[in-house]
């Protein structure tokens, strides 16, 4: 598979990245690219240049390409790569900040033939559905069609985990705890590991050993008709879609008065207050309360973070904040809230998810951007064919979590766990242990990561 991808900003990396340990041929524009170390990669090709000078956007044979990825920061550049890209038999997706509505979205996939628009708003919008649209109070990723999960579980929701070592929590004999975030530090601990209030748990286990352990130790409540959804801030497109929601009362507090009016107007559903979003106790008046959905999305990642926990400390458990950079990602989980939406990675995840289909790369951004979680099908001539875990030399910071072989039936491995020809594994691996993972997998490390995948 051969891959186009114009821009290697903070969307484009991401994509880069992660595409770049499965076996495709990516050729990457920039008019300004980035020394990151993965554009070093054997089978990625970078060309420094601006797509709208001279010919070049003319010269380039798109007929080479499976997939065109327009996901400059330039709406404009985005919209003209894809004008000339239509005209080609070639997936496009194409990033556009700038949308005034739904039906702006299918009114351009439409006329430009584009394969997805991808816009961070309609993404944020689509995150909350699911997360509002669910009454279980713990986020999840899940793998091998949903019969294996990594859940998020923290420490201070459950005191009586305080100051005990994993291998003395019975609920978690059947569970891996894959990593801990500690602070703003994420490690993979071992049994002889003893838990601090503050500590982040990520777990991984079977699906239904996971929700066991959440009736447990969470109180999940069934759903509430009319369930009251606060917004700070948002787009227009994003509180569009979440007054679609089924049983809600939406409010959105809006300190511009324009902007306040234009969405009385366009939402009508929608129950609008003009107010500062530093006003003082504004959360007590506007009658936020415990069982409040609570999103914030100013354009302030500071002020969401505040106003965010101003609201955990009103007993809302709820809690979504929506950051524009990604330099707090890494802490986010340690506060306790219920979520974080990072635009540019969930139009990373979605660009990388469409495209990684049959040797799937899923990210699992659960883990504030320290580490992933890969599923991955093997070939029968994997080198780990017939052996036993606990025969493997794996390294620390990487973890087999799961095994799913090839009649369906999932499992979590042990020592004494083989793996067979035709398994999916679902492996975890920090940041700073890819290099590890790969001559794991290839010890001769001679050829680009997953070669030896199916």
């Amino acid at each position: 598979m051969k891959i186009l991808i114009i821009g290697s900003g903070r969307v484009g990396s991401k994509v880069i990245e992660t595409l770049s340990y499965e076996n495709f041929d990516i050729d990457v524009i920039d008019k300004d690219p980035q020394d990151y170390e993965f554009l070093k990669s054997s089978r990625i090709n970078v060309k420094s240049m601006d797509i709208l000078e001279d010919d070049n956007l003319k010269d380039l044979d798109f007929r080479e390409y499976d997939y065109v990825l327009a996901i400059t920061d330039q709406d404009k550049t985005n919209l003209l790569i894809a004008s000339v890209a239509r005209n080609f038999p070639v997936k496009t997706f194409v990033r556009l900040n700038q949308i005034d509505s739904l039906n702006e979205i299918e009114y351009l996939k439409d006329s430009l033939n584009i394969d997805e628009v991808l816009n961070p708003y309609y993404e944020i919008g689509k995150y909350l559905t699911n997360i509002i649209g669910h009454t279980n109070y713990y986020k999840a990723d899940y793998f091998g069609k949903d019969k294996i999960e990594v859940a998020g579980h923290l420490v201070d929701m459950d005191k009586e985990f305080e100051n005990m070592a994993l291998e003395d929590i019975g609920s978690l004999a059947t569970i891996l705890v894959v990593a801990i975030l500690r602070g703003p530090k994420l490690f993979t601990p071992n049994g002889k590991t003893v838990l601090e209030r503050g500590d982040y748990l990520y777990l991984m286990g079977l699906s239904r050993d996971i929700k066991n352990f959440k009736m447990s130790h969470f109180m999940i409540k069934k759903s509430i008709s009319n369930r009251n959804v606060t917004v700070i801030g948002g787009d227009l497109i994003v509180n569009q879609i979440i007054s679609k929601i089924e049983d809600i009362n939406l409010k959105i507090i809006e300190e511009d008065v324009k902007k306040a009016n234009f969405f009385r107007n366009k939402i009508p559903s929608a129950f609008v207050v003009n107010k500062s979003f530093r006003e003082k106790n504004l959360l007590v008046d506007e009658g936020l309360k415990e069982s409040s959905i609570f999103v914030v999305m100013s354009k302030n990642d500071e002020l969401n973070i505040v106003l965010s926990l101003m609201a955990k400390n009103l007993g809302v458990k709820k809690t979504v904040v929506v950051l524009k950079d990604d330099i707090y990602t890494g802490m986010i989980d340690s506060l306790g809230l219920y979520a974080h939406i990072e635009p540019t990675t969930l139009i990373a995840s979605q660009i990388i998810n469409k495209i990684s289909k049959e040797t799937k790369i899923s990210v699992n951004f659960i883990f504030g951007g320290l580490a992933q979680v890969f599923e991955i099908a093997i070939s029968d001539n994997f080198p780990a064919v017939g052996k036993a875990l606990k025969d493997l030399e794996i390294p620390k910071g990487i973890i087999i979590g799961g095994i799913i072989r090839k009649d369906g039936l999932a499992i979590i491995p042990r020592g004494n766990s083989k793996i067979e020809n035709g398994d999916r594994l679902v492996i975890f691996a920090t940041n700073e242990k890819r290099k590890d993972l790969i001559k794991f997998i290839d010890p001769n490390y001679r050829a680009p990561f997953f070669h030896i995948f199916s």
